[in-house]
C-alpha cells in the first residue's frame, strides 16, 4: 500500500513538472510572437519574410530584444519629417495654421458635422447660404424630414447656439421649422466655408494613423501650410501627413473646386504624390465615372466625406473600426430637450 502512494506521489510530481516546463514554453512562444509583432509593425522585418523562432534569442546576457524598449516605440521607424520632405522636392515652407483658442470647439463641432453630414447637409447648407451675406432665409423647413435627421439637425444647431457661433436658435416642433442665426464673425463665416472639413478630414487621418503607428510614433503632420512651389508660385496645402513609409495629401473644397484645376494638377506634380495617396474631397454628389475622370485629370483621388475612411484604409493600407477611438466628442441630446413648442 505503501509503495503504491508514493509511485502515485512520483506520477504527480512528474505531471507538475511537466506542466511548469509547459508554462515554461508557452511564455516563451508568447514573448517571441510579441517581439515578432513589433518587428513587423515597426517595419523591420516584412510579412514575407519567414522568421524563425530560433533566429530570436531567449535571453537578456545573449542579445535578447528589450520588448519594454519596443513596446514604447523607441526601435520603432520614424515618420517621415515632412520640412525636410518638402525640401527634397524644391519646395519651401513658408508657414503654418496657429493655433487658436477657438480649436477645440471648432473640432468638435467639425466632428459632428462631418459624421453625420448626409443628415445635417440640408441646415449647414442654408447655414453657409447665410453667412454669404445674401439676404437668403434664415429658417429651414424639416416637416418632410425623418426624426433622425430632425435630431442631429437640432443638436447641431443647439451645440452652434451654445458655443456663441449662432446668435439666435428655436425649433418648432408643431410646425417643424428651425429658424436660425449665424454670428457675422470672421472666424464662423470661415468655419462655415470650408474649414470644418478641412478639420474632420484632419482628424480623421491622424486617428487612423495612430492606430497603424506603434504608440510612441506620432505621424508628422503640416495644415494650412503655405509654400512657395520649385516655381516660386505661393500656395497653400491642406493636409500633409508623415507617416513611415509614405506622405498623404489631402485637400477639402466645399464651394466650386473646379476653379481649382489647373492649381491642383500643378501642386500634385511638383508634390510628386501618387494618386492613391492624394485626395481630393468635395460635397458634391457625383457618380463613379465622374469621379474616376476628374482623378485621372487632377492626379487625386476625388471623394466624398463619407469616402474619407475608405480612402485612408487603402492608402495606409489597414482597417479600423468605429469602436479604435472614431467615436463622437461629446455626447448626443435628446431631441425633446432642444426642442420648444
Amino acid at each position: 500500500m505503501t509503495a503504491s502512494l508514493n509511485y502515485s506521489g512520483e506520477i504527480d510530481e512528474t505531471l507538475r513538472m511537466l506542466l511548469l516546463r509547459l508554462e515554461a514554453i508557452q511564455r516563451e512562444i508568447e514573448e517571441v510572437s510579441q517581439v515578432i509583432a513589433i518587428l513587423l509593425s515597426s517595419g523591420q522585418v516584412s510579412s514575407s519574410e519567414p522568421v524563425s523562432l530560433s533566429d530570436s534569442p531567449s535571453r537578456q546576457e545573449e542579445g535578447e530584444v528589450d520588448l519594454s524598449e519596443l513596446s514604447s516605440g523607441q526601435s520603432a521607424q520614424p515618420c517621415i519629417d515632412l520640412v525636410s520632405w518638402l525640401k527634397s522636392r524644391q519646395i519651401t515652407l513658408l508657414r503654418t495654421a496657429e493655433s487658436s483658442a477657438l480649436d477645440e470647439a471648432f473640432d468638435r463641432l467639425a466632428w459632428f458635422l462631418g459624421e453625420r453630414f448626409a443628415n445635417i447637409r440640408r441646415f449647414y447648407e442654408a447655414l453657409k447660404r447665410r453667412v454669404a451675406g445674401y439676404p437668403y432665409p434664415r429658417e429651414v423647413e424639416l416637416r418632410d424630414e425623418t426624426p433622425r435627421v430632425i435630431s442631429d439637425i437640432c443638436q447641431f444647431a443647439k451645440e452652434l447656439y451654445d458655443n456663441g457661433f449662432l446668435s439666435y436658435y428655436r425649433y418648432y416642433r408643431g410646425s417643424r421649422r428651425l429658424i436660425f442665426e449665424p454670428q457675422m464673425d470672421g472666424r464662423v463665416i470661415n468655419f462655415f466655408n470650408g474649414d470644418w472639413l478641412e478639420r474632420y478630414v484632419l482628424l480623421t487621418a491622424i486617428r487612423h494613423a495612430e492606430a497603424f503607428l506603434p504608440k510612441a510614433v506620432r505621424p508628422g503632420v503640416l495644415t494650412k501650410a503655405v509654400v512657395a512651389l520649385p516655381d516660386g508660385q505661393e500656395t497653400e496645402l491642406d493636409i500633409l501627413l508623415g507617416l513611415p513609409d509614405c506622405v498623404i495629401w489631402m485637400e477639402c473644397k466645399t464651394g466650386d473646386w473646379r476653379k481649382q484645376v489647373v492649381k491642383l494638377g500643378r501642386v500634385a506634380r511638383a508634390l510628386r504624390i501618387p494618386i492613391s495617396h492624394a485626395a481630393l474631397v468635395i460635397l458634391d454628389k457625383l457618380t463613379s465615372q465622374q469621379k474616376q475622370t476628374i482623378s485621372a485629370l487632377l492626379e487625386m483621388t476625388v471623394i466624398s466625406p463619407e469616402e474619407v475612411r475608405d480612402f485612408l484604409e487603402r492608402a495606409i493600407g489597414i482597417t479600423v473600426s468605429e469602436s479604435d477611438a472614431l467615436g463622437f466628442p461629446f455626447a448626443a441630446q435628446d431631441l425633446s430637450s432642444l426642442s420648444s413648442s
